[in-house]
Parts: structure tokens; sequence; C-alpha cells
């Protein structure tokens, strides 16, 4: 299955998103913009980034586990900033707060009923 998704935003923004479980595809993401371009690689963990022609990386942590996505190591920050706002006695992020979680699954919900896919 193949798809295209489009998203629309205020200020006449759109995201265009494509995916494929038939070819293969790159998984990642480019911003286009008034002032330039952002453009990161890996998109589920990314380790590159490019803002314009400025390079950025963005090590993964060392782990001596392999993985079957890229950048998988790097979910140990994810995991770590949960720790921390355990610890704190926190209910969620100042990083992503629930508003933007639930955001996001309503999103991801209704494209996946768009595109016919139910579990």
């Amino acid at each position: 299955m193949s798809a295209g998704i489009i998203l629309l935003y205020s200020n006449n923004r759109i995201a265009h998103l494509y995916y494929s479980t038939v070819v293969p595809m790159k998984s990642h993401g480019i911003v286009y913009g008034k002032e330039g371009t952002i453009k990161v690689e890996c998109l589920q963990c990314p380790t590159d980034m490019w803002i314009g022609e400025k390079h950025i990386e963005i090590p993964n942590p060392p782990s001596a586990e392999s993985f079957n996505f890229c950048g998988s190591a790097g979910l140990a920050y994810e995991a770590e900033h949960v720790r921390q706002c355990l610890t704190q006695g926190l209910l969620e992020s100042s990083l992503v707060p629930l508003s933007e979680s639930i955001n996001l699954a309503k999103t991801m919900e209704e494209a996946l009923e768009k595109l016919g896919v139910t579990y």
C-alpha cells in the first residue's frame, strides 16, 4: 500500500506526507519556508539535520545492541526525558505536553481511518 496525506494548517501552511509498504522510501523530511529549508534524515530518530547549508549532527548514544530501524538508539534520549519527568513527579513533559500528544494521536487516527487501516 502507498498513499499521500495532505495536512492543512493555519496561515496557508501545508504538509505533504508520503509512505509506502510496496517500495523502499527514505525516512526523511524537508521543511520549505520563506527564509530557507530544513532537512532531517531518519525522521523517527534523526541524527543529521541541515538548516540551509549548515549541517548539524545529533549523535546517538553508544549501544551494544543492534536495531531494526535507523537511529533507534536515539530513543534513549526520549526515555531519559521521561525518566527525569517521573523522578520529578511531573505528569507531562514541558517539551511535548499532553495536548500535543493528543493532537498527534487524533491526526494519526484520522489519517489511518481515511486510508482504511483498521486494527
